[in-house]
């Protein structure tokens, strides 16, 4: 297993997958700390005053020689707020990880290596619990990268935080994001190794990485419902109402928590279980289902 899990680190660094993936954290973490920088500055402050003040077709009279005072000072809530508001609240870390994850899945099929590797290895165990392994690094190695492009990103446009958060609480709010990204990473490498899909696995990523499909079914649950002790508390075990916990900033994450199933377990706790929970899910489909599969 651990051989195999060599190739497939070796072939994702030299190739291309990893470092499009790493690209696009980058990036998106450098646009919006720029985009915030310039609603920062007074020059956003005169073109937005500008927009209010003038009447259409009237020409704008500026009096004075002062520049408008900025409408937003540069400083964030807090750190872990800020990754979320830009990479993991939006979707963007899980879809990426689940759609590499997944192309990585299935490349040994359309390549045809796999059939080698089943040749050689009778266990078909050790082929998916190192793809599974894989995926749990990838999903490791992207929120770190969220986590540093976006301290640097946000430095580097000369922001500072409102709440200067310890160590110890941004590490374990990085650990629940790695564990709720994992979920859905493998979830998303079921749905690949049980369709053998492209598409099918990028519609899956669409749909439910970006917890749009949660979003909808938690919608339906609290509006039809009521009085239904199932559809009410469905939502609490969905991963997308992880995603929506985890955007409390990291504050608070070990506190009770009184609008949880369970509130003494607090915002850690719950998503721990819940996280817990698809993994075994995830786990179990593939060494029971995708394993007949390749009989």
């Amino acid at each position: 297993m651990l051989n195999l899990l060599k190739s497939d680190v070796y072939r994702l660094v030299h190739g291309k997958k990893l470092w499009v993936g790493a690209a696009v954290v980058v990036v998106m973490a450098l646009a919006v700390a720029g985009m915030a920088w310039w609603i920062a500055t007074p020059q956003f402050a005169d073109m937005v005053n500008a927009s209010i003040g003038q009447p259409d077709g009237a020409d704008l009279a500026v009096s004075g020689d002062e520049p408008a005072a900025p409408l937003n000072e540069a400083v964030m809530d807090s750190f872990t707020h800020t990754v979320d508001q830009v990479l993991v609240g939006t979707g963007i870390l899980t879809v990426l990880v689940s759609v590499l994850a997944g192309r990585v899945a299935l490349d040994d099929f359309s390549s045809r290596f796999v059939q080698s590797v089943f040749t050689v290895r009778r266990s078909r165990w050790d082929y998916y619990a190192e793809k599974l392994l894989l995926a749990a690094m990838l999903a490791a190695a992207f929120t770190l990268l969220a986590d540093g492009a976006v301290a640097a990103a946000f430095a580097l446009f000369g922001f500072s935080y409102d709440v200067v958060q310890p160590i110890g609480e941004i590490a374990l709010w990085t650990v629940l994001v790695w564990l709720v990204t994992t979920a859905f990473t493998w979830l998303s490498c079921v749905v690949a190794w049980l369709t053998r899909s492209k598409g099918a696995l990028d519609a899956w990523a669409v749909l439910v990485s970006t917890t749009f499909l949660g979003s909808m079914v938690q919608f339906l649950c609290t509006t039809f419902g009521v009085g239904v002790p199932l559809l009410e508390n469905l939502p609490n075990f969905l991963l997308s109402n992880c995603v929506v916990l985890l955007s409390t900033q990291g504050l608070g994450l070990v506190e009770t928590y009184p609008l949880l199933l369970a509130p003494s377990v607090g915002i850690a706790g719950w998503v721990s279980i819940v996280s817990a929970l698809w993994l075994v899910a995830a786990a179990a489909v593939t060494f029971v289902a995708c394993r007949r599969k390749d009989a």
